[in-house]
């Protein structure tokens, strides 16, 4: 009887930790195959989407957007769109090729595409744009704003984070600064102005690398948005350590949120690393190759991943993709670690009095070691992929887990 009870405690919460995992998975592929139908919209077809929810709400919902300010439309989409479903609106909105409109999402992507055109038709130097590279590339705003900057705005990523999150309060107060230049000008000096390092805190920064890692050979520009900017260091290959490093630096320039529970382990401003081998080509012109590309994308996506998120970054925190990075490859995820670096210590840089910044090094991972952190834990990876394992990227590295 004794073991029989014990077999019970122990096998409920395996089947319920099952369960979980499960679900998680099923809603991630969902969520996934959601991405993949919205990623194929043309991105002409976008003005017509937002004009046939436009009637279909005046005919059918007896709701005419005209006579409402950007503020009202913004309000009325966010606070109704989950009940726009009817089907009369195959009648009314162009169904994307290869959308299942029987599913309900369609009303997510045409309120995606209203607020869209509402931005577009209030910035007057605002085009529809989509990465033709990247097949999950949703279409996107790119706004051309004060001082030539280009401030990026995803309205379909928005809304499906909305549809999954229920949200909306943020996709809100994003759209706001969207109705006019002289707001969105606005909005972007008083979001840099507490989310940009200063000079004397850059060269700081810049100090610590040279002193550890080695020259910085070349400067790219990584991320310019409302409310961050950031640049790619490519530091020089070194005797002692046979690796091109990227590092991040301006992502530490915004604090990320960490509730207060956490905060003692797990610090709120960080810069990333990517350690690559000495003949991998960085220059612009392989960019054009996503075999080379992948990692600059990869790091492009990761800086702003705990703000898209509303989430934090910490040691041993994994993010994985639907897709490997490149064709040459099966990567596709990471793992955030400790840099490979005795010289790190915790990897701690007082850029400035009160503000200290951590580097935390990006490992590139097979599906089936992340499948294995999640089901044994972190500590339990890092034993599997061993002491000798190198944090260099290598697109063909054994797999520690099927160890092909």
């Amino acid at each position: 009887m004794f073991v029989i009870i014990v077999l019970a405690l122990v096998g409920i919460p395996a089947i319920i930790w099952g369960m979980l995992i499960f679900r998680q998975r099923r809603n991630n592929k969902k969520m996934m195959q959601f991405v993949m139908e919205t990623a194929a919209i043309p991105v002409d077809a976008i003005p017509e989407i937002a004009t046939g929810l436009a009637s279909f709400l005046q005919n059918v919902r007896q709701v005419d957007m005209s006579t409402m300010s950007y503020v009202e439309q913004v309000q009325y989409i966010l606070e109704n769109y989950a009940g726009f479903w009817h089907p009369d609106m195959i009648s009314y909105i162009q169904v994307p090729s290869g959308f299942k409109p029987e599913n309900r999402k369609l009303p997510v992507i045409a309120a995606g595409a209203y607020l869209g055109e509402l931005v577009r038709v209030c910035q007057p130097y605002a085009e529809w744009k989509k990465d033709l590279k990247n097949p999950i590339g949703l279409p996107h705003l790119e706004v051309k704003c004060m001082a030539d900057s280009v401030v990026f705005y995803e309205p379909f990523d928005r809304m499906l984070r909305a549809a999954m999150f229920g949200d909306t309060g943020k996709v809100l107060t994003e759209l706001l600064p969207f109705e006019s230049p002289e707001l969105l000008d606005e909005d972007i000096r008083k979001r840099r102005s507490g989310n940009l390092y200063s000079r004397g805190e850059r060269e700081s920064f810049e100090a610590f690398l040279t002193q550890n890692l080695g020259m910085i050979r070349q400067v790219f520009p990584l991320v310019d948005s409302v409310d961050m900017y950031v640049d790619m260091y490519v530091i020089e290959s070194t005797e002692p350590y046979p690796a091109q490093r990227l590092v991040t630096c301006g992502m530490g320039g915004r604090a990320m949120y960490v509730p207060e529970d956490a905060r003692k382990n797990s610090p709120d401003r960080i810069e990333l690393m990517l350690d690559l081998p000495p003949e991998w080509s960085l220059d612009r012109e392989s960019w054009d190759n996503e075999r080379f590309y992948w990692p600059v994308r990869l790091l492009k996506n990761l800086v702003r991943f705990p703000w898209d998120t509303g989430t934090w970054f910490r040691l041993g925190h994994a993010v994985s993709w639907p897709e490997p990075f490149a064709d040459n490859t099966r990567l596709t995820g990471v793992l955030l670690s400790s840099p490979a670096m005795d010289s790190f210590g915790r990897c701690e840089i007082k850029v400035s009095p009160g503000k200290m910044v951590h580097i935390y090094q990006v490992v590139p991972l097979y599906p089936e070691e992340l499948d294995y952190r999640v089901e044994h834990g972190t500590r339990k990876l890092h034993e599997l992929l061993g002491e000798n394992f190198s944090y260099i990227v290598d697109p063909q590295r054994k797999n520690a887990v099927t160890d092909q």
